[in-house]
């Protein structure tokens, strides 16, 4: 309905400045808000499997590789959950962005 609703709005402004209408009808139109719903938040029994899951990969000692993407992908769900991060702001951390000192 949202989109209807915007489509509608664009020709109708087109319409007004081609002069082809002589007002804008679609400046009063509004669309009906949808839900706001915050993202699920996994349980803690939930998050302590996914860790655990992740931790149990194997780790071949002839397949250095893959002990590694086992590793960081442990870090990885280690630091989301543990920060509470998006995965948008765990992809923009850096190495400055690290406080050694405080931990």
């Amino acid at each position: 309905m949202a989109c209807k609703a915007a489509s509608l709005r664009a020709y109708l402004r087109y319409l007004h400045r081609q002069e082809i209408i002589p007002t804008d009808p679609g400046r009063s139109l509004r669309a009906p808000k949808g839900e706001a719903r915050l993202p699920r938040v996994p349980r803690q029994a939930e998050a302590v499997a996914l860790l655990d899951a992740a931790s149990a990969a194997e780790l071949d000692d002839d397949d250095t590789a893959g002990a590694a993407t086992a590793w960081r992908d442990l870090a990885v769900l280690e630091v989301l959950y543990g920060a509470g991060l998006r995965v948008s702001e765990c992809c923009g951390l850096t190495l400055e962005s690290v406080d050694t000192n405080r931990g």
